[in-house]
């Protein structure tokens, strides 16, 4: 896929994320849309600084490659999109420095990889499709989301709109609470770093 076609593409998917998603993150007025480009990177995507928009979204150019995975292009995009709800839902504000904040990995992909099912599934594609494609972090999220699917439909977007304005400390505390056990990630190195985050 050339690279104007991938970018009209994932704005389209980052727009319809944006406007299904804003008030589950806690916003009151719809954001407007933020940048999107395509570089090599080590990851699928991320956040870069932007003069004019505070930030970007950066994909990884191998998504461009033919024939394109579809899931994984779109919960890229939703994934880095969740990112920028959950800061600006924090009160972040255009050209304020994003480090030490809530929504850094790995506990703020919690609630972007569960906004990312939430969205699915209310989209009506299968949330569970998309399970294999997230992040590294996406343990907790998938546990989230099933625990709260089997109380009811609407009951994941109430835990999402319960959780994505909590400190780092108590985000900690509610998800291991929610998931009953004393850990986050199974994962020693991921659980460490929740732990210092979560200090």
């Amino acid at each position: 896929m050339d690279t104007s076609t991938a970018q009209k593409e994932a704005k389209e998917l980052h727009e319809l994320f944006v406007s299904g998603m804003y008030k589950n993150f806690g916003i009151s007025n719809h954001p407007s849309s933020y940048p999107i480009s395509f570089e090599p990177l080590l990851s699928l995507g991320g956040l870069k600084r932007n003069i004019n928009f505070g930030l970007e979204i950066v994909l990884n150019d191998t998504l461009l490659i033919d024939p394109i995975d579809r899931l994984q292009f779109e919960q890229a995009i939703w994934h880095e999109t969740g990112h920028i709800l959950h800061l600006i839902g924090n009160g972040w504000k255009t050209g304020e420095e994003t480090s030490n904040n809530a929504c850094n990995e790995p506990i703020g992909s919690i609630i972007t990889d569960l906004g990312v099912l939430v969205f699915s599934h209310s989209t009506k594609r299968k949330a569970e499709d998309y399970f294999s494609k997230l992040s590294d972090y996406v343990g907790p999220a998938k546990e989230l989301f099933i625990l709260a699917e089997s109380k009811g439909f609407e009951y994941p977007e109430r835990l999402l709109r319960g959780t994505s304005k909590q400190t780092v400390k108590e985000l900690y505390q509610t998800v291991k609470s929610y998931l009953g056990r004393n850990y986050l990630y199974s994962d020693p190195k991921l659980e460490s770093i929740a732990l210092e985050q979560a200090a």
